[in-house]
């Protein structure tokens, strides 16, 4: 009669669901990296739809002229934050499958993922502020059209503020988990140098003065490559 060790058999047990788990994790992480790249490139489409060739100055009568580009925009927002928020999260737990140990390094990675795909979806609830109620009130308490200039200026500034705290927390994510990544054998070296380069150029506009912000997004098209090759590799496992 053969005896068994109950430890080694936990021990098994765990590494098979393990092996079981990551080609899932695999897909979900790079569903959440490519969709969220595209939610992000159907926004300036949805916009060029709706509006055209026809986008001025940010007044109360441009928001009342196109009353519904703001659903649309935080719905494609809310889009971009999810998906950050699912690559991330399943990142993590590949990093952590097989019961092994969670640095302060890794969660401090992850937190900083969290917070970047979050702002997206704060963003897209500041977007809407001009939609509502709130932003309806701003021509009657300042109904010259250059004032209302000023004050729906200072909206699109938070926002710009909103997109460099994804900046700024997306990059710091990029960095550990190109690293963490690389290490636990989620991916080789030449994603870990996507990430690299993806933070690199992510914070160029906090380094540089008075450049345009859309280099902040540089984090989204690294995260679509690494969607590519994170989706090939759950097929693969």
């Amino acid at each position: 009669m053969s005896r068994t060790n109950p430890a080694t058999d936990v021990a098994a047990d765990d590494g098979n669901a393990a092996s079981a788990t990551r080609p899932r994790l695999y897909r979900t992480a790079g569903i959440g990296g490519v969709s969220a790249l595209l939610f992000w490139v159907l926004q300036p489409v949805i916009v060029f739809v709706i509006v055209g060739d026809k986008v001025g100055q940010p007044t109360w009568q441009y928001f009342h002229d196109y009353r519904f580009n703001g659903v649309y925009e935080a719905i494609t927002f809310c889009g971009v934050g999810f998906g950050v928020l699912t690559c991330v999260l399943a990142l993590d737990r590949l990093a952590h499958t097989a019961g092994r140990d969670v640095s302060v390094w890794s969660r401090l990675g992850t937190w900083c993922g969290l917070v970047a795909g979050t702002t997206w979806v704060l963003t897209a609830g500041i977007t809407l502020v001009p939609y509502t109620s709130v932003g309806d009130a701003v021509n009657r308490i300042i109904p010259a059209p250059a004032d209302q200039n000023a004050v729906f200026e200072s909206w699109a500034v938070m926002i710009t503020g909103m997109l460099m705290a994804y900046a700024l927390t997306s990059a710091a994510w990029l960095v550990v988990f190109g690293v963490i990544g690389r290490r636990r054998r989620i991916f080789g070296w030449p994603s870990a140098c996507v990430m690299f380069a993806g933070a690199a150029l992510t914070v160029l506009p906090v380094l540089i003065p008075f450049s345009p912000p859309i280099g902040g997004m540089s984090g989204l098209a690294c995260l679509f490559v690494l969607g590519i090759v994170l989706l090939v590799k759950a097929r693969r496992a």
